[in-house]
């Protein structure tokens, strides 16, 4: 009568655990595997995720699985565990999704960022005919970073009173005022230039 007993609730226990309604994990491997998006475009610094859906011979979705994530250009993108890709600097990397030996990819092109403001210092100087002296300027984007490796043209408002070279020194050469312009990806700033006659010679 015991062994009945232990056999009924034996039973009973089988039932209720296939009777479950929690779904059973899906233990096929990996056949497919699709990264959304498979390119997208960023600009440096910052962030996109990506996604990788998993599936099995039959077309399932198979759900926790691994996935490691790869960039074949870290100097470009680098690649979170979870997905997410940060832009490093400007170019084109290629990251990839890996689970159970199947692999997929995703093309990331990271571009430079803007110029969204330029800053002359200092923001006006003095200069006697046939001297020279120079500007230093500085290019943030719209966070506030500085910017670096940009072209930058300069420009004087009025020749005859001053001009500058390439690097923004500025070379007076008749008495006067004007403005000495800097440009980068058409923001620009102005500074002023004033040019004083040459000092007299003391007898």
């Amino acid at each position: 009568m015991r062994s009945s007993k232990l056999l009924i609730v034996a039973f009973a226990t089988v039932f209720v655990a296939c009777s479950d309604d929690s779904p059973i994990e899906n233990l096929n491997p990996v056949a497919t595997m699709t990264v959304t998006p498979d390119s997208v475009a960023i600009v440096e610094g910052d962030v996109t995720l990506l996604t990788a859906e998993l599936r099995d011979a039959n077309g399932s979705i198979l759900n926790n699985r691994a996935v490691w994530w790869t960039s074949q250009n870290s100097d470009v993108a680098e690649a979170g565990a979870s997905g997410l890709v940060r832009g490093l600097s400007p170019g084109v990397a290629t990251i990839t999704a890996t689970s159970e030996g199947v692999s997929e990819q995703a093309i990331v092109a990271v571009s430079a960022m803007s110029v969204a403001a330029v800053i002359l210092t200092p923001d006006s100087l003095t200069i006697v005919v046939g001297d020279s002296a120079a500007f230093v300027v500085t290019l943030l984007s719209a966070a506030g970073d500085t910017l670096t490796g940009r072209t930058v043209t300069w420009a004087s408002l009025d020749t005859v009173i001053a001009v500058v070279d390439s690097t923004g020194r500025v070379v007076g050469r008749a008495p006067g005022l004007t403005g000495i312009t800097a440009l980068s990806e058409s923001i620009a700033d102005t500074a002023q230039v004033k040019v004083d006659s040459l000092a007299p010679v003391s007898r």
